[in-house]
């Protein structure tokens, strides 16, 4: 199902990818962000890691390794690199926070 370009207003018919009529559901970035997602999909999270809904979606700009989630004063969620490339110097940043 996630798989189905329908759903961003393109369809395959007969071998030809053809443009439709119809409103698309999801944007072209959202999809094709998901596809990058399905293609290099993580193995299972951790009922830990589970709780954190970024887990295995995004990766440290710096570096480029994983960054996981964890919870400060029993209430809020921070991500911060793993920094399994050798030690990473960017900050937490808090889930909602804007930048």
């Amino acid at each position: 199902m996630l798989r189905n370009r329908l759903y961003m207003g393109e369809f395959e018919w007969n071998g030809h990818l053809y443009l439709g009529k119809h409103q698309p559901l999801v944007t072209r970035d959202l999809w094709q962000r998901v596809q990058c997602v399905l293609d290099g999909r993580t193995p299972e999270a951790s009922p830990r890691q589970a709780r954190f809904c970024l887990f295995g979606l995004i990766a440290c700009g710096h570096c480029g390794c994983s960054l996981v989630g964890e919870i400060k004063k029993q209430r809020y969620v921070y991500y911060h690199c793993t920094g399994y490339k050798g030690r990473c110097n960017e900050p937490y940043v808090r889930e909602g926070s804007h930048r």
